[in-house]
């Protein structure tokens, strides 16, 4: 399974990274909002774990986008 895992904070992206690869995931990372657009059409993840609050963009935004 294809997880991407969006947070601003490299911290938390890291927890997640390694937790989700240690149960076998295959793990994809965004920094931001235009990252997650472009890494979910390249990437075509099963699930993405998206940070409500980022800079750019709200997750909610994200979500819209990725939607359409």
């Amino acid at each position: 399974m294809k997880v991407l895992v969006v947070d601003d904070h490299a911290g938390s992206r890291e927890v997640l990274v390694a937790t989700l690869d240690a149960d076998g995931y295959t793990v994809f990372t965004a920094a931001n909002g235009e990252e997650c657009v472009r890494c979910a059409e390249r990437e075509m993840p099963d699930v993405i774990l998206l940070d409500v609050m980022m800079p750019d963009a709200t997750g909610y935004e994200v979500c819209t986008r990725l939607r359409s």
